[in-house]
């Protein structure tokens, strides 16, 4: 059973300063966090349990960092991409031997 407050990931958290912020990897010795203005730290564990944190739920501004993209950030979204368009660079190749299958 997990402690009260442990780190897990996508989890939304709070600081008693009012800082708000998500887990988004933890291993052994670490927790990665992410703020909601797109901020990224790592905190050891001791820091983690020393913070005085409350679990809360997903903030309504929880976009955080991608509030600011545009539809130009995520390129062309209007034509969907069809690989059989591109040209085989094999076909490119010219080869100054010619050879007979034939035989």
């Amino acid at each position: 059973m997990k402690k009260k407050n442990a780190a897990e990931i996508g989890c939304w958290y709070q600081t008693p300063e009012g800082e708000r912020f998500k887990v988004v990897a933890e291993d052994d010795d670490s927790i990665e966090i992410q703020y909601a203005n797109g901020d990224v730290a790592e905190l050891d564990q001791d820091s983690w349990w020393e913070m005085g944190l409350r679990a809360i739920s997903t903030p309504d501004d929880g976009a955080g960092p991608f509030d600011e993209l545009s539809g130009e950030d995520f390129g062309d979204t209007e034509r969907p991409y069809h690989p059989e368009e591109l040209n085989n660079p094999v076909d490119t190749i010219e080869s100054d031997n010619e050879i007979d299958w034939e035989d």
